[in-house]
């Protein structure tokens, strides 16, 4: 076939390949077959670079229905073909790609460094709709890693892609993950805010709300005391009228409204409901949710005054939590081996386990850090008999510094903060300073009985007040109010960070730049 006659054959390829890049998740089956065809066509033309892309789709759609290795390995491949070549459009596709399959498999820093490397590859004259997956892939890895504002930052830039290209499905998708965000890092009232847009957008564009939007929605509601109304949006998922919904959807809806009718006091209702959801986790598997199910039998167990119960449950949770942890790990490292097949990756593996659990900003250790360390102090504390002090740090009026000065400059004032936390914990041996996301801080000091703790909080903050910021801010004062507490005997993670965080917000009402501690006898925790 001459060039004359190939060429349109090329560009029809070429066109179809962007329709079925466009439309994977519409019919996996239809796009792998469409992509099979298109490399056969594309291989006699002699278009290799249509070739990868067509190979590209392939691995999407074995991503997405749980080929796991066998999409990344064409991943791989492809990734390597489009660096030997300098195709831009493949290496952007084939990052992002990559960056869906690290989140996959729980590793989330590797998500994060191929979703940025991704977007190096796209400028102003790549398709909208390209622009529009590329944000909202590094959007996702920095949510994933904590990164949260700088997360929200990309989900804006997100919807404003979709509204140029009037897609009104895709501006739905930003606003639930910008909502589930912003719930994530304890911004309730942000987050609040952004539910109720997507619902209402849903509305003026006829669109049902999926699971996963009715989740995110109710969890946005929960987190400003509107149990009615979350009750309300989540009974159509719990009771499975929704069409389409996975069990992973049903079984966090049925765990969200055993909490609401846990804490309306009607623990018949909230034993029923966690016994469904229970139920359906070990009937299909689902073992993170199951770690978390076990974790609110503890908290059912103690709203009914049963505490020897609930003590046993929370011991039960923790040793499945550490085993689920050991499991996905382990899966996460076979699942690199076969992929690439090198002791690099398993060394990567590693590298990269202890950056998903760092706050990329500050260096310090994240959210997610805590949620699955903070456990463990509290229970070594219980059964040493030691004590173990944790405090919220949060900086006073910081929103006024990013304001005046920039948000450059208010990344510089967290990092130099950071620092200080660090410095801190390190004298310590086993304590803990992280970042929970903003502008607000955790830190945890074991083997030091009170007095000692605030002691040590107190050098904490004058030398936050007193460090060298007027270069920096302008002039503007710097200081952090600290709320701390002693974990009791009885405490988890969540008593004590109520606590932590009540005495956060007396610091706060004391006029700020304090310290405000007690102990754990002194001060009920908030229902």
């Amino acid at each position: 076939m001459g060039a004359q006659d190939a060429e349109p054959r090329v560009a029809d390829v070429e066109a179809e390949l962007a329709e079925v890049e466009a439309t994977v998740w519409d019919d996996l089956d239809r796009a792998l077959d469409r992509s099979l065809e298109l490399e056969r066509v594309a291989a006699t033309l002699g278009a290799e670079e249509l070739v990868h892309r067509a190979r590209l789709v392939q691995a999407d759609v074995y991503g997405r229905s749980g080929h796991t290795a066998r999409g990344a390995r064409i991943l791989r491949d492809v990734n390597r073909w489009a660096t030997e070549h300098d195709e831009r459009f493949l290496l952007a596709r084939s990052h992002r790609l990559l960056s869906f399959f690290f989140g996959q498999i729980g590793d989330p820093a590797t998500a994060l460094e191929h979703a940025v490397r991704a977007a190096e590859f796209v400028d102003v004259s790549t398709p909208v709709r390209a622009q529009f997956e590329h944000v909202i892939a590094l959007a996702d890895a920095l949510a994933t890693c904590g990164s949260f504002e700088q997360a929200c930052e990309r989900y804006r830039s997100a919807g404003q892609l979709a509204e140029r290209l009037g897609d009104a499905r895709l501006r739905l998708t930003t606003l639930n993950n910008l909502a589930y965000t912003e719930w994530e890092a304890g911004w309730p009232d942000r987050a609040a805010a952004t539910a109720e847009r997507m619902r209402a957008f849903a509305a003026v564009h006829d669109l049902p709300l999926e699971g996963s939007s009715h989740d995110t929605l109710a969890r946005a509601q929960m987190a400003v005391g509107r149990y009615d109304d979350a009750e309300q949006v989540l009974l159509p998922v719990c009771s499975g009228d929704l069409r389409e919904l996975n069990p992973d959807a049903v079984a966090s809806a049925l765990l969200a409204l055993t909490e609401i009718q846990r804490r309306r006091g009607d623990t018949v209702a909230a034993r029923d409901t966690l016994q469904r959801c229970l139920q359906l986790c070990d009937e299909r598997q689902l073992n993170a949710l199951l770690v978390q199910a076990r974790r609110e039998q503890a908290e059912v167990a103690a709203a009914e005054g049963c505490f020897a119960d609930a003590y046993e449950l929370h011991k039960r949770f923790h040793e499945e939590a550490m085993a689920l942890n050991s499991i996905e790990r382990e899966s996460r490292a076979r699942t690199l081996q076969a992929v690439f097949e090198t002791t690099e990756a398993r060394r990567d593996s590693e590298r990269f386990r202890e950056l998903a659990v760092r706050d990329s900003l500050t260096g310090l250790h994240n959210r997610r850090f805590v949620d699955e360390n903070l456990p463990g102090l509290l229970l070594q504390a219980r059964e040493h008999g030691s004590p173990l002090a944790v405090a919220l740090v949060d900086l006073d009026h910081f929103k006024r510094v990013n304001d005046t000065c920039s948000h450059e400059v208010g990344d510089e004032v967290l990092r130099q903060v950071a620092d200080l936390l660090r410095a801190c914990v390190e004298a310590l041996p086993g304590g803990l300073a992280a970042r929970m996301g903003g502008e607000e801080f955790l830190v945890a000091l074991p083997d030091l009985p009170l007095t000692a703790a605030l002691d040590t909080l107190e050098r904490l903050r004058q030398a936050v007040a007193g460090h060298g910021w007027t270069d920096l801010t302008q002039g503007l004062p710097v200081t952090v109010s600290l709320g701390a507490t002693m974990a009791g005997p009885d405490d988890d993670q969540a008593q004590v960070l109520r606590r932590a965080d009540h005495n956060l917000y007396a610091a706060k009402d004391a006029g700020r730049n304090c310290t405000v501690g007690q102990a754990a006898a002194a001060l009920p925790v908030p229902s």
